[in-house]
């Protein structure tokens, strides 16, 4: 008999997850899974969950070079904002999923 481990986090939803909450899916991914239980027409899809992403920012070593690109608070200009991104966006696109397929991260989406 093969038990199932219950401290396994939950990565992936159905979209119109009843679980889909503020806490575990994010704001706009709640309102979508709240819509989508609605019966409106929002396009099918899954929600990747909290744990899940940070679970992919821990084994890919990402969290602090975002808390890095965040340090020096809110940027001032369309400039720091860009580049702040840039910073980040170089990490997902260095990371372990985005490689083996010949594609960056952006271009993945």
């Amino acid at each position: 008999m093969i038990m199932a481990n219950l401290s396994q986090p939950t990565w992936i939803l159905p979209l119109a997850s009843d679980r889909a909450t503020l806490l575990l899916v994010g704001g706009k991914a709640a309102n979508l899974a709240r819509l989508a239980r609605a019966g409106l027409p929002v396009p099918d899809g899954f929600l990747i969950t909290t744990p899940a992403y940070q679970a992919f920012l821990t084994a890919n070593d990402l969290t602090e070079r975002i808390m890095d690109a965040l340090s020096e608070g809110m940027p001032d200009s369309p400039d720091q904002a860009e580049k702040a991104s840039a910073t980040c966006l170089l990490g997902y696109n260095s990371s372990e999923s985005s490689r083996g397929n010949g594609r960056s991260g952006a271009e993945q989406r």
